[in-house]
């Protein structure tokens, strides 16, 4: 049987426990039938006292030898000791003698998914598809498909549970979460709208539905959902939090916090929602509020390095560049392949003019990110302070636009760096290349500021990119 506090909570079922108790107790003589020996040793395993649940069957064996429900109970012992084998082999001697006894196909399932049996115990359990409780059924088989990362079959049967139980709010939460491991955001989305035109009333189907709209970035109608959830519910702690991060994700920064605030006042504030509430705080340029928050959040998890880097990041802001480097230090000590922790410390030693360290960490940051292009030319113009020519920037620019032969942002800059080391050809070049991908861009070169931009080619080019355009 499978454990429920409740059904132990009954006086009435645990009668046979206390009465077993005092008579061994008192060293008093007793007899129970089959069904109250069961009902005992099951209360011991359910409760993993496995030495009385072994005194329990020895009596009951004693009284009632040859019972199949003993030797189901005798395999759940070995089962729980790890004696798996010895289970299987004593639950295939109860088969000879019941073969469609329900109990011990339910047993046998149980251990073989022990085992990482998953297939196996699916057979088992299919065999019990038309007993009196298919839900339950359904629910195992669903579980073990689970188990092997099969979440399309998995989902198949957590909608015949829902078929049969449409309020199973843990179901609602599995099939969603089944939904978003096989990636299938736009079907879970199209689910959730069909039950909540059946039950409307759901907050655990308002909230998935919230959860799924996030994912796909439709934001406006992931807000919706969340608040009609909290109008449901208003104490769900993770539709607030989930509205808040909708809310941060829409720019709504101010609003975001209420939100966070009030997820927060619903359960005890962990390190993550600390978390988001600071970096809140940091996009309003609430600098202040901000780091109190990465220090709250520390305070719940001295090892959260991401409010490290958070930390970091406000000080930087700030210009704080000592703090700033101390916090990035100790967040990329314990977590070396965070690319962001790797940009964030290079541009803090850049500004502390550390520019081998700020060289370092571009580089180390380049391979992790697909498209690279304000990287390059950080670490273009990082290297160029450094070895205090330009033509390591060049060199690196120059690499970066065979890589991205199509970023107009590279060439500009490119150009500009040609043209200020008198590499005047290549230079006008670069300059026709990148207009021709994207003269809109243009300020990515005039931003720079040069009297370059006064050399009456480079102005021609400019007027007859402008002109065609």
């Amino acid at each position: 049987m499978n454990f429920d506090p409740g059904y132990w909570s009954d006086n009435e079922n645990l009668a046979p426990v206390d009465v077993f108790e005092q008579k061994l107790k008192r060293k008093e003589s007793f007899f129970f039938d089959v069904d109250d020996f069961a009902s005992i040793i099951d209360y011991y395993l359910d409760f993993a006292s496995i030495d009385m649940a072994r005194l329990a069957l020895k009596h009951a064996v004693e009284l009632h030898p040859g019972s199949v429900a003993f030797s189901i109970r005798e395999a759940r012992i070995q089962a729980i000791t790890n004696n798996t084998q010895q289970a299987l082999s004593i639950l295939s001697q109860a088969e000879n003698l019941e073969p469609y006894n329900p109990e011990i196909i339910r047993v046998k399932a149980n251990i073989l998914s022990q085992m990482e049996k998953y297939q196996e115990a699916i057979d088992e359990y299919k065999k019990l598809v038309g007993d009196d409780d298919p839900e339950e059924v359904y629910s195992n088989i669903a579980f073990e498909y689970q188990n092997m990362d099969q979440h399309e079959y998995a989902i198949h049967y957590l909608k015949k549970v829902l078929a049969i139980n449409p309020e199973d709010d843990n179901t609602l939460f599995e099939l969603a979460f089944c939904y978003e491991a096989c990636g299938k955001i736009k079907e879970s989305a199209e689910y959730f709208k069909a039950y909540l035109k059946e039950d409307p009333l759901s907050s655990i189907a308002w909230f998935n539905l919230g959860v799924a709209y996030s994912t796909l970035e439709q934001l406006d109608d992931a807000l919706e959902a969340f608040d009609f959830c909290i109008a449901l519910e208003p104490d769900h702690a993770s539709a607030h939090f989930n509205k808040a991060t909708v809310l941060s994700n829409q720019g709504k920064y101010h609003q975001a916090i209420q939100a966070y605030k009030e997820s927060m006042n619903l359960e005890i504030p962990n390190a993550i929602t600390l978390h988001y509430l600071a970096e809140c705080y940091e996009k309003a340029e609430d600098y202040d509020s901000a780091v109190r928050y990465y220090m709250k959040a520390l305070e719940v998890n001295e090892e959260f390095t991401d409010s490290m880097a958070g930390l970091a990041s406000v000080f930087y802001e700030t210009e704080s560049y000592e703090k700033a480097l101390a916090y990035i230090q100790r967040a990329i000590v314990d977590n070396d392949h965070n690319s962001d922790y790797m940009l964030l410390y290079a541009d803090i030693s850049k500004a502390m003019n550390d520019y081998s360290t700020a060289v370092k960490y571009f580089e180390k940051a380049l391979p992790w990110f697909d498209h690279a292009a304000d990287i390059y030319m950080d670490l273009a113009e990082t290297a160029s302070l450094r070895d205090r020519k330009i033509s390591s920037g060049i060199k690196i620019l120059k690499k970066a636009a065979a890589q991205h032969p199509t970023d107009a942002a590279i060439h500009y800059r490119l150009s500009f760096y040609l043209l200020t080391d008198n590499q005047r050809e290549e230079g006008l070049r670069q300059l026709k290349t990148a207009l021709k991908i994207d003269p809109d861009k243009l300020f990515e070169f005039v931003e720079l500021g040069s009297d370059v931009q006064d050399d009456p080619e480079v102005l021609m080019l400019i007027h007859k990119a402008r002109t065609l355009h």
